[in-house]
């Protein structure tokens, strides 16, 4: 990925409704754009390709940008107040050339991401994943447990009432 004049030229861009401090993490995070292009995960479409959109009537294709159309990445960025943000990487595809355009949406991240500080995309993906399944194996020992009290439940009615015919 590279990064251009465009890409400079959207830092200060503001897309979206922002608040104050939160324009300021942008262009915070906009001062680190190389970095988040780096540790950036593409997002990929159902095949798990890299998923690319198509310029929306080639609004930035007559400025020789987005050729081919859009992929989008996603990053997360700690402020300096410690809290961490999951960020939109907009980056225009022409032919094999793919440029980091700017930091699209932005949002405060779960609590949980601040036990992963430091992590890279994937590495971030991989602990995601890794608490989820996690969580589906504490739901299984659970439906588990009550399945094995249940069948418990059930071989004592049945040796009473075996009991109950013996005497």
């Amino acid at each position: 990925m590279t990064i251009t004049k465009n890409t400079a030229g959207k830092a200060a861009f503001r897309n979206e409704d922002l608040s104050e401090k939160e324009y300021r993490t942008k262009l915070q995070a906009e001062a680190h754009i190389d970095e988040l292009a780096k540790i950036s995960v593409a997002l990929k479409d159902n095949e798990g390709k890299k998923k690319i959109v198509p310029d929306y009537d080639n609004k930035h294709g007559k400025r020789n940008l987005a050729k081919d159309g859009w992929n989008y990445r996603t990053a997360y960025f700690k402020d300096f107040d410690g809290q961490m943000y999951k960020m939109t990487l907009s980056v225009a595809i022409d032919g094999t050339v793919e440029s980091v355009y700017n930091v699209g949406r932005m949002k405060k991240h779960l609590p949980m991401a601040n036990l992963a500080l430091g992590l890279k995309g994937q590495q971030m993906f991989l602990l995601l994943l890794y608490v989820k399944i996690r969580k589906s194996q504490q739901k299984m020992q659970k439906k588990l447990k009550n399945l094995q009290e249940n069948l418990w439940t059930w071989i004592r009615q049945r040796q009473g009432m075996w009991d109950v015919r013996r005497k």
